[in-house]
């Protein structure tokens, strides 16, 4: 293109500015106006991009699924008329979200969705707010070749598809009392319907099923006991080690709850110890995972071996100081331990893996150390020991 060409259009341009404020009656206009109106033109432009690259690419997928062979007619149309049936296993955006989505933004720009529709599906919600309901669930603001409107689609399917939580601060041992509460309530239901032979029989099928766990589990414990003494222990053994034995002391406390009375159980007191033992369970979940997976902190795993080598040896004292160096380490603290100017402080060198309080961490490892300690707490109760090795707990106490 010329420079006559180039100075043609740039003057077309202006004449149709000016013959559109000739036609508002104004002969004059605001630079704030004119601003406006470049906005609103360039907006209107990208638009009509979009839509573009939508039709393309919905175009083009269509296309790749007719010549795949895989397309087949949507039930109810004419044969004539082959329409390709869009699965979302085959047809995917960039997005990862199906295909609809595209023909959605696609019908939604050119009218084929009313006001209600757009509304629904979020289509003339604000950036701002996309944005801050991504970060909100910890989803990524935008992805690679993602539009707005592709990214409010994203964020609709995030909603439709999300687990439902509670907002705000929560109760965990109020929870744990509800779930208890819940789990007598269906076995109160459950008896009213069986009869006293099928209870009999069912409580015999669990108990043989329990005790064959419990068997096996315990040969586990046994057999990596000796590997670890002997130091021959891998850490994924001495994960597994940490794991059986959780599931070890868990199994045996549950089973000293459904051995109580049945009165006893529906008794105040009662459900409070069920409350405290479920809220174990759900508190230790996260440890127990990152034990499959080996996957715990290097600084954190061997203190936890120990804890349950001495609770297995039925040394509670030593493992209740291996819990304390786990929970809040053995640094005086603070002794300046933050380096506040450009000099260090007297105790910058010992900020290392025995000396750093773990408890502070995070709350989901707060939780799982509280669980721990619990766990502790039962392991003395069940597998008493010597008093000159085991700890005095007001919890141990029959009142």
């Amino acid at each position: 293109m010329d420079f006559a060409s180039v100075m043609k259009a740039e003057l077309e341009a202006q004449k149709q500015k000016v013959e559109k404020n000739k036609s508002t009656g104004k002969s004059w206009m605001k630079k704030s106006e004119l601003k406006a109106n470049e906005a609103n033109e360039r907006k209107r432009k990208k638009e009509a991009a979009q839509i573009a690259a939508a039709e393309e690419l919905l175009h083009n997928k269509k296309a790749k699924v007719t010549e795949d062979g895989t397309a087949a007619p949507i039930a109810g149309e004419n044969k004539g008329t082959h329409t390709p049936s869009i699965s979302t296993g085959t047809l995917v955006t960039k997005t990862g979200l199906p295909l609809v989505a595209a023909e959605n933004e696609v019908a939604a720009k050119v009218g084929g969705l009313g006001e209600e529709d757009k509304k629904r599906s979020g289509l003339n919600m604000a950036p701002k707010e996309v944005v801050r309901q991504l970060r909100d669930r910890n989803e990524p603001i935008r992805l690679f070749g993602e539009t707005d409107t592709m990214r409010m689609h994203r964020l609709e399917y995030l909603k439709t598809h999300e687990a439902v939580v509670d907002e705000g601060m929560r109760n965990d041992f109020m929870e744990a009392i509800d779930r208890v509460n819940e789990k007598y309530l269906q076995s109160f239901l459950l008896e009213k319907q069986q009869s006293d032979e099928q209870k009999e029989s069912e409580r015999k099928r669990r108990a043989e099923e329990r005790g064959m766990i419990e068997d096996v589990t315990k040969k586990q414990i046994d057999s990596l006991y000796k590997v670890l003494v002997a130091g021959k222990a891998t850490p994924q053994d001495s994960a597994t080690f940490c794991l059986r034995y959780v599931q070890y002391l868990l199994m045996k406390w549950e089973d000293d709850l459904e051995n109580k009375d049945i009165n006893d159980k529906r008794t105040a007191i009662g459900r409070k110890e069920s409350a405290i033992y479920s809220q174990t369970c759900s508190y230790i979940e996260p440890m127990q995972a990152q034990l499959k997976k080996n996957s715990l902190g290097e600084d954190i795993m061997p203190l936890l071996t120990e804890v349950f080598k001495s609770i297995y040896e039925r040394e509670y004292i030593y493992a209740a100081d291996m819990y304390l160096r786990l929970a809040i380490g053995n640094a005086a603290w603070p002794i300046g331990v933050t380096q506040v100017g450009i000099h260090s402080r007297t105790g910058r060198e010992k900020i290392f893996s025995q000396h750093v309080a773990h408890v502070l961490n995070d709350e989901e490892q707060r939780k799982y150390i509280q669980a721990l300690k619990r766990l502790m707490t039962y392991a003395q109760k069940r597998f008493p020991a010597d008093p000159s090795k085991c700890l005095e707990f007001n919890g141990l106490r029959n009142d």
